[in-house]
């Protein structure tokens, strides 16, 4: 769990015909076409932002990890 809660929940809301690009390391969860979900480390947030064209964003929320983000990062642990 504390390896969890260093992590941050950034949402990311878009016309799906222009996906944004995001730097090479970051692998979005595509939660529905034109929703994409990052949990990223607290320190890399500010590289991806700088990375983001804005313009191409619809909406994005940034928030600390929830229960979801738990249950996800030990059931994809589990399965590697």
């Amino acid at each position: 769990k504390k390896q969890v809660d260093q992590l941050l929940r950034l949402e990311l809301f878009f016309d799906p015909a222009a996906p944004p690009a995001l730097p090479p390391s970051f692998n979005p969860i595509i939660v529905e076409p034109g929703r994409w979900l990052l949990r990223l480390p607290q320190e890399a947030i500010t590289a991806v932002f700088t990375h983001l064209n804005l313009t191409q964003l619809d909406d994005f929320r940034l928030h600390s990890a929830t229960l979801e983000d738990l249950y996800l990062h030990y059931a994809t642990q589990r399965d590697e």
